[in-house]
């Protein structure tokens, strides 16, 4: 029995607080699942722009709401890059050492959106 308890633990059956990892799956379901269409949106539109940016290569197929953008002809890794950003007020993560991924939510409007293309814009220029 003692076997199985701590298999059952490694699998989460010791979770006591298991309606606050639940609550955030049952509101995705039932009030979010139209809204991901607006996100899949500014996902696609945020790919468009950052494909147009010298040095900055888009390299997944954007069929979500995540883009990865490969900057190694930007002469930097992808934390150097990240790092950029992040002083622009833009949020972004390391994907590999070339690679940043760019993720559309709903807390990501339009706005926001082309404050991050310009900074992203901006960030790239100052480095070719």
């Amino acid at each position: 029995m003692e076997k199985y308890r701590k298999w059952r633990k490694r699998l989460g059956g010791g979770l006591r607080q298991a309606g606050i990892i639940a609550a955030p799956g049952l509101i995705a379901l039932t009030q979010m699942r139209e809204r991901l269409a607006e996100d899949h949106e500014n996902a696609q539109y945020l790919a468009k722009q950052l494909g147009q940016i010298k040095g900055i290569e888009i390299v997944n197929q954007v069929d979500t709401n995540i883009i990865v953008a490969d900057v190694k002809n930007l002469k930097m890794n992808s934390s150097e890059f990240v790092e950029k950003l992040r002083a622009e007020g833009v949020l972004s993560g390391t994907f590999g050492p070339s690679y940043v991924r760019f993720v559309t939510h709903y807390d990501v409007n339009r706005s926001q959106l082309e404050h991050a293309i310009t900074a992203i814009q901006k960030t790239a220029d100052q480095i070719i």
